[in-house]
């Protein structure tokens, strides 16, 4: 597997190296994603271009931007950090609970349903659970709703992997209309 990394150190650090291809995933909060495609936007670059040193608190780890990607998500591990969010909330800060997939606490003699709503309060923040409903009934409503409009990005180019140095270079300049896709094999 290849892929381009960067210590934050600006787009003059951005590596191509060749990593493994992860067979299993090891931690609870991996998700194993095949991307076919890569649409650039300006935080990736400034990302890149280490404007953001200050937010990360290990800049020893690699960073591999792709916040606007198109691929297939291959596995998805346990969900198990549930009772640990609050911790990572700031505070008055939203907590996002997004299908609740793994269930809920309903063990009353463990305290742990407890314990989550005490740190949530401590934390003043919010909960939002955004309930996924059937994939039949997600389809449908795409059809209806997004179809009939047949929305589509503006694509200003098609950069090759190779050259992603070039496009993000091209990014950060600021001159591009639209999207700029870097095209996997």
């Amino acid at each position: 597997m290849r892929q381009w990394t960067t210590l934050m150190g600006g787009i003059n650090s951005l590596q191509l190296n060749t990593a493994p291809q992860p067979i299993e995933l090891k931690d609870d909060d991996e998700v194993l994603v095949n991307i076919d495609r890569v649409a650039l936007n300006r935080r990736d670059a400034k990302i890149i271009n280490g404007d953001f040193k200050d937010s990360y608190p290990d800049p020893s780890h690699p960073l591999i931007p792709a916040s606007d990607a198109s691929g297939t998500i291959v596995q998805v591990t346990t969900y198990s950090t549930g009772p640990t969010t609050p911790e990572h909330a700031a505070a008055g800060g939203n907590i996002n609970a997004i299908g609740v997939l793994s269930g809920t606490t309903t063990d009353q003699g463990s305290g742990a349903g407890q314990a989550i709503a005490l740190s949530v309060i401590r934390k003043n923040a919010t909960v939002k659970e955004i309930n996924v409903g059937p994939r039949d009934r997600t389809e449908e409503m795409i059809k209806t709703v997004y179809e009939p409009f047949e929305p589509h990005p503006v694509i200003d180019r098609t950069i090759d992997f190779e050259q992603a140095r070039e496009a993000l270079n091209y990014l950060y300049g600021g001159s591009h209309l639209g999207e700029v896709i870097i095209q996997m094999d």
